[in-house]
């Protein structure tokens, strides 16, 4: 039968989004910046994008996965305030049965920066591997942040990390990978 009621679903867009190529990009929850998710401020960098991106998360707690594919290198997400800006979902093993997929927050692409941001995996204790951050790129740097799980917290897969003044909270194995 569909939705019925009009006020069950609504939504509004902007006039313009940012204009092409734009170096710097902004989310907030309340849809007073360009973007109301991180997700989709990423999938608005071009895919082969050569230069930094910087995407700016005002305060506020973003409900959702976020994944830098390998195309889109050079993106900066950057929080408000560390621990006033907190992104994440329960992701883990049992929705998504591989180390690549499982996390809250994916980074496959080369040159990536998390900075001043909490990335949490509200998976329960007890639930299933559940990392908060994957990372499986070259020259990925994670600067003041949070990362917090119960299981699995930080994988460094493949390439290379660069973690400082960082807090990662987890029970098992909470930070490990090569």
């Amino acid at each position: 039968t569909g939705i019925n009621d009009k006020t069950t679903w609504r939504f509004a867009t902007k006039a313009a989004g940012p204009a092409a190529g734009a170096t710097a990009l902004t989310v907030a929850a309340d849809g007073s910046a360009d973007f109301t998710t991180v997700q989709g401020a990423i999938d608005s960098v071009p895919t082969g994008n050569t230069q930094r991106v910087v995407i700016t998360v005002k305060k506020g707690t973003y409900n959702e996965l976020v994944y830098i594919g390998a195309t889109r290198p050079f993106i900066t997400v950057r929080g408000e305030d560390r621990a006033q800006t907190v992104v994440g979902y329960a992701n883990n093993n049992s929705l998504n049965g591989t180390t690549a997929t499982r996390a809250a927050f994916g980074l496959a692409a080369n040159d990536s920066i998390l900075e001043n941001i909490t990335i949490r995996n509200p998976t329960p204790q007890g639930g299933s591997q559940a990392e908060a951050v994957f990372t499986g790129a070259l020259r990925v740097m994670l600067n003041r942040v949070n990362l917090l799980s119960r299981q699995d917290t930080l994988l460094t897969n493949t390439g290379t990390a660069f973690i400082t003044d960082s807090y990662i909270e987890g029970n098992v194995d909470f930070m490990w990978g090569t």
